[in-house]
């Protein structure tokens, strides 16, 4: 932490200053600064809130937005579509910002929004209406924010006694209680509980922590000026885990090595702390995470490294604190520990959090591998929750802001069997809805160049995972994953090369086009496969079955397309817009029946010149005319479909319909809605099939006519060319 601190310039060497910034624009709380030798103009200043430049000798400055750095203390999410994160940053508030967007590049900086400024800590929202939720800030400051208007409504705990001085700790520790939504718990010294969302609380412990007076000594301490910032106070709660299982099951953490438990509400209280072996004696206990599965069982992290002791301690209980089993230590984890989370849905499967990094175990902590894949190597990893609908993995770290874990669905099924892969080549896991949605433009610019920072997006469509287990891993198979609706008909295929272990391909969400041969969106997952599927436009929303082949094996799973949940729609309306986009691959097919003929006559004409162009004989060069002419029949008869040839240099664009264009636009215009086709639909329609119906009599005319005489001259040559172009 730091206090507000002054920058100032002197120009005399020394003998007086004036003030270079002032409380506004640039964040007031400096650490590093940089003055260019060559251009004193020229400064960079290193700050609480981030790097800020100038170029002119400190009257205007430029904040740099590109650096995707962030201290966050604590982590949470909302159950919104798409989901929210929210946390707290040293000395520059706390935030709200989304998981993942529906909007094109990604996720940029002017989509989080502070909801309360100060040292942020926790921020936890409203189950049940996450406009609303708590947010802190230090000396115990709380208060309950409306992230709509930004009103914020102080509800700190008071105490009764007036002379009763609360201890907050500078991280004070809150907790929404999973079994009433209106109740939430805040520490001091005491455990405070409110059942009205903030407004009342009352105090349903003593003091829970050593009360040790030597440590409460802030106001006489500091030398020049006193510690009285709030992050000085000692002997206060760090941690409260209420029992998602039984009401009356509460933990707390102190700052001062105190584990407590109560398992009538509040009534009584038991330090279980003795039965932590091997926990030096006044260790921090930040965090404590109560099971989601035994109202028994619980999970503690503890370091001790303010005593120069950077040891990992992270304990377990399955008894109510009657014993602790260590289940990190030096030799199982790199780094103290700061964070500790259990799957909701696979007790084997638990996150850990150290000072230099992330590790996860597949067998209930006995074992830990370091996580590195798409993450830090090294990095303070602070709190760890998870999105429990969309399995996500959401982490905050202390310098490198938040991250997610998209899907952690494989790791549970690694987890069932103790982080063994399953016995099967192919195994299919459990998938994530998948969105029919919107994709909007981002808010600003449009091509922002570098100069603003956009964290990586979700990529849109369906989500699919299986995993390989295959000996033989220099002759990985493709994998072919074919998906097939409610009436059991194949409306897509994916092909994609695997890797051993956890895969994930992506599917548009499209089905199979009808057309015999057409152009459109292709198939994820299959860019080293050489497959090719073209696309015949989104897929009705239903449950797909997907049925993945790999080497003789087969799996399946199943994934759910629902609708953009912003949209209006009837499912009638889709399924008619459907329909006649079949109609449209249909005449599509003829005109690629048709114009795949001219290609065909094509490849002819050029191998005929191409045989004839070094021939010295009459009947060579009079066939290499005849060649020449029919191709200008042939390209004047390609005009029925993509109108007159145009000359010129740079961008030609026909300003008059075509066949093809005709083929287009009923397509656009139906494609662009969710309502039935209508009445210009249909009227496009029409025009694009009399279009088509002369088009494709153009090219009958050519190959009965001037085709066919064309044909009979080959034969009549000579020179066998068209035996030549056999071989």
């Amino acid at each position: 932490y730091t206090l507000y601190s002054r920058v100032g310039m002197s120009e005399d060497g020394g003998k007086s200053f004036q003030q270079l910034l002032q409380y506004e624009g640039v964040h007031p709380d400096h650490h590093a600064w940089y003055i260019n030798p060559n251009d004193p103009k020229l400064m960079i200043d290193g700050n609480d809130g981030g790097l800020n430049i100038t170029r002119d000798g400190g009257k205007t400055w430029y904040f740099a937005e590109n650096i995707p750095v962030g201290q966050f203390y604590h982590v949470n999410v909302d159950n919104e579509l798409p989901y929210n994160i929210y946390g707290g940053m040293q000395d520059n508030g706390s935030w709200v910002g989304p998981a993942y967007i529906w909007k094109r590049d990604g996720i940029r900086n002017t989509y989080w929004q502070e909801v309360s400024f100060g040292d942020g800590f926790d921020v936890v929202p409203h189950p049940s209406d996450s406009r609303y939720g708590y947010t802190m800030s230090q000396g115990g400051n709380v208060s309950r924010f409306d992230k709509l208007t930004g009103h914020n409504k102080v509800v700190r705990p008071t105490h009764p006694d007036k002379d009763v001085f609360l201890r907050f700790n500078w991280n004070a520790a809150i907790a929404q209680d999973p079994h009433d939504e209106k109740t939430v718990y805040y520490g001091s010294q005491f455990l405070h509980k409110s059942i009205d969302n903030g407004d009342a609380w009352e105090i349903i412990s003593p003091d829970l922590t050593t009360n040790d007076s030597s440590k409460q000594r802030q106001q006489k301490t500091g030398g020049l000026t006193f510690d009285i910032t709030g992050a000085e106070n000692h002997t206060t709660i760090l941690a409260i885990a209420p029992s998602p299982i039984d009401p009356n099951v509460i933990w707390v953490g102190t700052d001062d090595g105190n584990v407590q438990v109560t398992k009538d509400g509040g009534k009584t209280w038991t330090n279980v702390v003795s039965k932590i072996s091997g926990l030096p004696k006044g260790s921090w206990i930040p965090q404590i995470q109560a099971s989601t599965y035994d109202a028994n069982e619980a999970w503690v992290i503890a370091n001790n490294y303010r005593n120069n002791d950077f040891s990992a301690y992270a304990y377990h209980t399955s008894n109510l604190g009657t014993s602790f089993t260590r289940i990190a230590d030096d030799q199982k984890v790199f780094g103290y520990t700061l964070s500790i989370k259990q799957d909701i849905e696979e007790p084997n499967l638990i996150f850990l959090g150290t000072e230099f990094g992330l590790y996860v175990s597949f067998d209930k902590a006995k074992t830990w591998n370091k996580w590195e894949h798409g993450y830090p190597k090294a990095v303070s990893t602070y709190d760890l929750t998870i999105q429990a609908r969309e399995a996500d993995l959401v982490i905050g770290t202390f310098g490198r802001s938040m991250w997610v874990l998209d899907d952690i669905r494989p790791l549970r099924v690694m987890a069932k069997t103790s982080g063994k892969l399953p016995t099967a080549k192919i195994t299919a896991v459990s998938n994530p809805d998948a969105y029919q949605v919107e994709i909007q433009q981002p808010h600003g610019e449009r091509f922002p160049a570098n100069g603003k920072y956009a964290a990586e997006n979700r990529e849109f469509g369906g989500r699919i995972s299986y995993i390989i287990n295959d000996a033989d891993t220099a002759k990985l198979d493709t994998v072919t994953v074919k998906i097939f609706n409610a009436e059991n008909e194949q409306i897509r295929t994916l092909k994609s090369i695997p890797a051993k272990g956890v895969n994930r391909i992506n599917w548009n969400l499209d089905r199979k086009s009808t057309a015999t041969a057409t152009s459109g969106r292709g198939g994820r997952g299959g860019n080293r496969t050489g497959f090719f599927e073209p696309s015949g436009g989104d897929a009705l929303p239903g449950t797909y079955k997907l049925v993945f082949e790999y080497k003789g094996e087969s799996a399946e799973s199943a994934i759910n397309v629902l609708m953009d949940p912003r949209i209006t729609y009837q499912l009638a309306d889709l399924k008619a817009r459907e329909d006649f986009m079949k109609r449209l691959e249909a005449l599509s097919s003829e005109v690629s029946t048709s114009t795949e003929k001219l290609d065909d006559a094509q490849k002819v004409i050029d191998k005929v010149l191409n045989l004839t162009k070094d021939v010295d004989s009459e009947d060579a060069k009079a066939l290499n005319k005849a060649a020449k002419d029919i191709k200008k029949k042939l390209d004047t008869t390609r005009e029925a479909f993509n109108g007159p040839t145009m000359e010129g240099q740079g961008i030609v664009r026909s300003l008059y319909p075509t066949t093809m264009t005709m083929q287009s636009a009923p397509r656009r215009y139906a494609g662009s809605s969710y309502s039935a086709p209508g009445e210009t639909e249909e009227r496009l329609f029409e025009h694009a099939k009399e279009s088509a119906s002369a088009a494709i009599a153009e090219v009958e005319k050519f190959i009965n006519g001037d085709w066919k005489a064309f044909e009979e001259k080959v034969k009549g040559t000579t020179i066998d060319l068209f035996k030549e172009m056999e071989k």
